[in-house]
């Protein structure tokens, strides 16, 4: 089965939102709305796997 990247699903997001009419400005918040979750994510992952580590010790 094929993944696709988060970087490519910010960029069919942003083809969609264009697609649908939404201002550069709403492409743009939303890009960056997505980001910051995408982020957060990776940092709660990251923490948690720390977690795990001190855990194992």
């Amino acid at each position: 089965m094929a993944t696709v990247s988060e970087q490519n699903l910010r960029d069919l997001l942003g083809i969609a939102l264009e697609l649908n009419g939404a201002s550069d400005l709403i492409v743009a918040k939303t890009l960056g709305y997505v980001e910051g979750i995408q982020d957060t994510r990776r940092e709660v992952e990251r923490e948690a796997e720390r977690t795990d580590e001190k855990e194992a010790e």
